[in-house]
């Protein structure tokens, strides 16, 4: 995918030469992490899965998107909110963006949220799917008839890790 993206940024900046190097993710962070802090030989620009991007965000070793050159701000309108809350430290500072944005939804059908949420209407099933309790106790309702909510866990799971609001890992405790 970002081959194409390199020929586009190629056509704007033909004397610009760039490398891309695939690291598989299970050794991202441990080769990733010691070049970012020793400052030598750190890649520009690189991908992030969710599952480690806001540690990276939190390092300290990006700059301030909000400053000069980048200024994100101008830019802010036109960047999904989630993207932005994912790469802005706790300080505030944006320290990386996202090339890609993945919306999701849940579909449902409509005669069975009837049956068993007692309403069919995308508001107010969504009223009953709001958090991960509700989500909970939704899945109980449909698990009492005999049906359920979602084929396996890995139908939820990037919606899950993606809207946490907290780290897995506070205070040294999981």
């Amino acid at each position: 995918e970002l081959g194409r993206f390199v020929e586009g940024f190629n056509k704007e900046y033909p004397d610009v030469t760039v490398n891309i190097t695939v690291v598989p993710n299970a050794d991202f962070l441990t080769k990733l992490t010691p070049t970012l802090a020793s400052g030598q030989g750190a890649p520009d620009i690189f991908t992030g899965e969710s599952d480690y991007v806001k540690y990276l965000v939190n390092s300290g070793y990006w700059d301030d998107l909000n400053q000069e050159p980048y200024n994100v701000g101008q830019y802010k309108d036109d960047i999904w909110e989630y993207v932005l809350n994912v790469g802005t430290d706790d300080s505030g500072a944006v320290r990386a963006l996202s090339w890609q944005a993945s919306p999701g939804s849940i579909l449902y059908r409509r005669d069975l949220a009837k049956e068993v949420l007692g309403t069919d209407d995308p508001d107010e099933v969504s009223q009953q799917l709001n958090s991960n309790a509700a989500m909970l106790d939704a899945a109980a309702k449909f698990s009492e008839k005999g049906v359920k909510m979602f084929a396996s866990w890995q139908d939820i799971m990037n919606m899950q890790f993606s809207n946490r609001e907290q780290p897995w890992v506070v205070d040294d405790k999981l």
